[in-house]
């Protein structure tokens, strides 16, 4: 119809329009909102899905401008591939829908490579001019079309894959150290295992609190020096056995009998077992006190004493070492009340997955995983900015997660902008 004719000549006109202000108005790398204002006069001209996406790419450098933790030379690289979206947008109005768009991806593959580079990275880096040149490629073409993107998305994924090497390599000389922690953090599992199947709901207070706090470190003992079958592991696991029997919740005169034959045996075992922790006589008397004024009790046919211990939340805590060459390791170091329930997405990490992670001590650590250690309970992270690298156990991932101290992967730019201008409009 004439109508559709003329609203077809209107739009081919505004598209010409644009064009030619894409060519002209913005200034090669020039910073984000530069020339908006004129965008923003000819976007009326335009349907309102394509005013949308070309706002949408507008935004979408807002966000890049405004990221700190981006180094400046490399948002000044993403600068220059302003233009190009606004041409891809232009003519595809579902860019922000396709999932495979190539020029999408090639955004935030080379903000990864920069979120891996030193901040204060200047242009005349080789792996700042080695992206620049890239772009630059993109922004000859006259089209910037998806084969042209995908194109140099590959080459971008060439640094990005030898960026992964080096970090790789900065895990090497701590992969022994890591699997010591693992076989720590394997024998404290055991320990705590074996100690959570033996105690019942009525176990009394007074003998969670001597297993929990001191029976379960003789028992990773023995697990991690001579294994869980070790005759060593049976007799101190027999002796917290015998513990939790001495203390049954409602006493006969039968039990009383048994429980005179028996204690002068499990006193001394207990004792034996403390000495070997490093207890000195006075601290492993004090250890035992609470157990023994049952055992007095018991036997004298009294009620027991009331206990108020609680059992702590033991969390993972970050063990650092001022020897040269120790590795900083985020594990527990004792009966967790709770075992942390290890997702799905944390038991299935890959190696090059992106971690940030508030510690306990308050410090933040933005790591990618280089390597996980035999049998995946630790895993060894590496800073690629300052090169720095730590372990933390899956389950102390697990607890980070829990809380809310633990972030896997990186947003895209697309979602971050989503969340900025949501944010931004509900706060309005």
């Amino acid at each position: 119809s004439a109508g559709g004719g003329d609203t077809d000549s209107r739009l081919a006109a505004a598209l010409e329009r644009i064009e030619a202000w894409l060519e002209t108005a913005r200034p090669s790398g020039a910073p984000a909102g530069a020339g908006t204002l004129g965008l923003r006069e000819l976007m009326p001209l335009l349907p309102a899905r394509k005013a949308c996406a070309l706002e949408a790419v507008e935004q979408l450098f807002v966000t890049i401008a405004q990221d700190a933790d981006l180094p400046l030379a490399i948002r000044q690289v993403l600068e220059k591939l302003h233009t190009p979206l606004l041409r891809q947008a232009l003519h595809n109005d579902r860019l922000f829908e396709d999932p495979d768009s190539m020029a999408l991806a090639l955004l935030d593959r080379l903000a990864g490579v920069g979120y891996d580079l030193p901040a204060t990275v200047t242009g005349d880096d080789a792996r700042v001019r080695a992206l620049d040149a890239i772009v630059a490629s993109v922004q000859a073409s006259s089209d910037a079309d998806e084969i042209v993107c995908s194109k140099a998305l590959g080459e971008v994924a060439g640094i990005a894959d030898e960026q992964h090497r080096h970090l790789l390599a900065l895990g090497v000389p701590y992969h022994d150290l890591t699997s010591r922690a693992e076989r720590k953090e394997l024998a404290l599992q055991a320990a705590s295992k074996a100690i959570r199947a033996l105690m019942q709901s009525d176990t009394h207070v007074a003998v969670r609190q001597l297993l929990e706090t001191y029976w379960i470190h003789l028992l990773a003992q023995a697990a991690l020096r001579h294994g869980a079958k070790d005759t060593s592991w049976r007799e101190r696991l027999e002796t917290a056995n015998q513990l939790i029997r001495s203390v049954p919740p409602h006493p006969s005169p039968a039990t009383r009998q048994e429980l005179i034959r028996m204690l002068p045996g499990l006193i001394g075992q207990l004792r034996a077992g403390l000495a070997q922790l490093g207890l000195d006589e006075r601290k492993t008397t004090l250890a035992l006190t609470p157990c023994m004024n049952l055992h007095s009790a018991i036997i004298a046919g009294r009620p027991m004493p009331e206990a108020s211990w609680k059992s702590p939340q033991r969390t993972a805590t970050l063990g650092k070492s001022k020897e040269p060459g120790a590795l900083p390791a985020l594990q527990h170091g004792g009966y967790p009340a709770d075992e942390p329930r290890i997702s799905p997405e944390l038991q299935g990490l890959a190696v090059g997955a992106h971690l940030h992670a508030a510690l306990p001590d308050g410090a933040t650590f933005d790591g990618v995983l280089v390597w996980r250690s035999p049998r995946a309970q630790m895993l060894l992270l590496a800073n690629p900015r300052s090169g720095a690298c730590m372990a933390m156990s899956l389950r102390a991932a697990a607890e980070l997660a829990a809380s809310g101290k633990l972030t896997l992967g990186r947003a895209t730019l697309a979602e971050r902008t989503a969340e900025r201008v949501l944010a931004r409009e509900s706060g309005a």
